[in-house]
C-alpha cells in the first residue's frame, strides 16, 4: 500500500466560466437632468440566446439582450451585464439601443452600432463599449404640446323599462 505524501498539493476544480461581463459607458449626454426616474434602458443585439451545457457551445440564434442603465444624473450613462455571448464574429451586427422616457413623457429611443468594438474587444469576455455623446432633447413646458385633460364624471341612473 502506498501512502500519499505530506508534500502532495491539494486540486481545487472551479468550473469555467459561461458568462460574458459586458459594460457601457456612454459620455457627454446632454440634458440628462430632464429623464424621469428610471426612464433609461437598454438593449443589445447579436448575442447568444443560451448555452448548451453537455456540448459546451452556445446556441446560434441571436437574440436582443435588454439591460438597465444608471445615470450619474450630470453627463454619463453606465451599464453592467451578463450575458453568454455573441453567435458568431463573421456574421453578427451589433447594434446598441438606448431608451429614454423624458421628464414631459415624451419617449425617444437612439441606437448605435457597436459591432466593431464588439468583434474587437481585447478579451471577448469583458467587453467595454464606450461611445460618446448623446444628444437628449428638452422637454417641453409652459403650454407646449397637447395635454389633453378629463373632467370628473358624473353618476346618471337612467331606468330602462322592461
Amino acid at each position: 500500500m502506498i501512502e500519499p505524501s505530506k508534500e502532495s498539493q491539494t486540486v481545487t476544480l472551479y468550473p469555467a466560466l459561461s458568462v460574458c461581463r459586458y459594460r457601457v459607458t456612454i459620455t457627454n449626454v446632454s440634458n440628462l437632468k430632464y429623464i424621469s426616474p428610471d426612464g433609461v434602458s437598454g438593449a443589445l443585439t447579436g448575442m447568444s440566446g443560451g448555452m448548451l451545457v453537455g456540448r459546451n457551445e452556445l446556441t446560434s440564434d441571436p437574440v436582443t439582450v435588454p439591460f438597465g442603465v444608471v445615470s450619474d444624473g450630470t453627463s454619463t450613462l453606465t451599464a453592467d451585464f451578463l450575458v453568454f455571448g455573441q453567435t458568431g464574429p463573421e456574421d453578427s451586427v451589433h447594434k446598441l439601443v438606448i431608451y429614454v422616457i423624458m421628464s414631459d413623457g415624451s419617449r425617444n429611443y437612439y441606437t448605435f452600432d457597436v459591432t466593431r468594438q464588439v468583434d474587437g474587444a481585447p478579451d471577448p469576455r469583458d467587453v467595454h463599449i464606450m461611445l460618446d455623446g448623446l444628444p437628449l432633447p428638452k422637454p417641453i413646458v409652459n403650454g407646449g404640446g397637447f395635454h389633453p385633460t378629463v373632467d370628473e364624471w358624473q353618476n346618471v341612473d337612467v331606468d330602462v323599462p322592461m
